[in-house]
């Protein structure tokens, strides 16, 4: 059988941080957490907020009963990194492990 792939996506917005979990291609889990404007509020830029977003994001998957240890990679969207170039992938797309 062929090893399945799942792949956490993360696209953070403003007042929200989508999440979604994906066996290859195929969705398996959607969630839009919705952060309150004085929560946000207590960070003066924008990547001080990584910590308090990545706290909300493992709450909700665990949550959810999403065991984080059965991921192979996260991709997020935005941010203030440039792309970074991966063994065996395209220029555009980051392949940590994690």
């Amino acid at each position: 059988m062929d090893t399945v792939y799942r792949i956490l996506t993360v696209n953070p917005e403003l007042s929200a941080t989508n999440i979604g979990v994906f066996d290859e291609e195929v969705c398996i889990f959607e969630k839009t957490i919705h952060h309150q404007a004085d929560e946000l509020g207590k960070f003066a830029r924008l990547w001080e907020q990584a910590a308090y977003r990545e706290k909300e994001i493992l709450h909700h998957l665990d949550y959810e009963g999403m065991n984080i240890s059965k991921l192979n990679a996260v991709s997020g969207r935005g941010g203030l990194l440039h792309p970074i170039e991966g063994e065996h992938t395209p220029s555009r797309m980051i392949w940590l492990p994690i």
